[in-house]
């Protein structure tokens, strides 16, 4: 028992040389101070992730517009290409059968009858008629965007009767280029007007661009540009009157049969018909 009671106050004194002890453990949290430059730097952090995340989806937003708006750019020059081979005039018919190119304004306008490939845009609606009307032409939407329409309905249907309308086909969005030029058989040189309705130009070089800002120069926009040969041979009027006769005894209606031609061998083609100079 003696020794208990005197190591009581050993321990007593053992508590008054750090009387502070309990405190000391309890003062190691942050302070405001700390906490507030804390979240700070983990504001900056979250905004440079997000900064460079949201510039990764813009990238990949514009790079995908771009390819979207190549890529309707050449199903467009595709679709002209295809309009532009299978086009057919009849002198005999010149209400019905016409070559129309208008680039008098600020985008280009074409206008045709076509014996369509069945591949071409709108073949399914129409079945077997492949001999149609097409027109190619700008056009600005309700937002104020220009858009390559393309319009297509059979040569002999009545468009202004209920279903007779033609069917309608936007071929591309944000159109800021569609322009056509024509090769010259006179001036052997391209020519931005062609005044024949009926008679085909030797070549036809087509540019269309979709998607550029105006901004951009020139040299740096996306332009899909293409020379397609139409169709050089037009119908004359007396291969349309069969049973007259013609020049030299020939039989209208029947091509002309080249000198020294063996029997077996069908006539050749004639050669195109070049417009007269102005």
């Amino acid at each position: 028992m003696k020794l208990n009671a005197k190591s009581r106050p050993a321990e007593q004194g053992c508590q008054l040389r750090h009387p502070d002890a309990r405190t000391r453990t309890s003062s190691t949290a942050f302070t405001l101070l700390e906490i507030m430059l804390a979240i700070g730097i983990f504001t900056m952090v979250l905004m440079s992730i997000y900064s460079s995340w949201s510039a990764m989806v813009r990238g990949a937003k514009t790079a995908q517009d771009a390819a979207a708006a190549v890529q309707r750019s050449r199903v467009a020059v595709r679709a002209l290409q295809d309009a532009l081979m299978s086009a057919q005039v009849f002198n005999a018919n010149p209400q019905h059968y016409w070559f129309v190119a208008d680039t008098t304004g600020e985008f280009a306008m074409l206008d045709m009858v076509a014996c369509l490939p069945e591949s071409f845009p709108g073949s399914g609606l129409f079945g077997d008629i492949r001999l149609r009307h097409v027109s190619f032409k700008v056009e600005p939407d309700d937002s104020g965007q220009y858009n390559l329409i393309l319009r297509q309905w059979a040569l002999l249907s009545p468009t202004n009767m209920p279903g007779g309308e033609p069917y309608t086909i936007v071929l591309g969005r944000d159109v800021d280029l569609f322009k056509l030029e024509f090769l010259d058989p006179v001036k052997k040189d391209w020519v931005d007007e062609w005044k024949y309705t009926n008679y085909f130009p030797p070549l036809v070089l087509v540019a269309i661009g979709m998607g550029n800002r105006k901004d951009l120069p020139a040299e740096k926009r996306e332009i899909i540009r293409r020379v397609i040969a139409p169709v050089n041979v037009v119908v004359p009027r007396e291969w349309q009157l069969p049973g007259l006769p013609g020049p030299g005894g020939r039989m209208m209606g029947m091509p002309p049969v080249p000198p020294n031609t063996p029997p077996n061998m069908p006539p050749q083609n004639p050669m195109p018909i070049v417009p007269p100079a102005m």
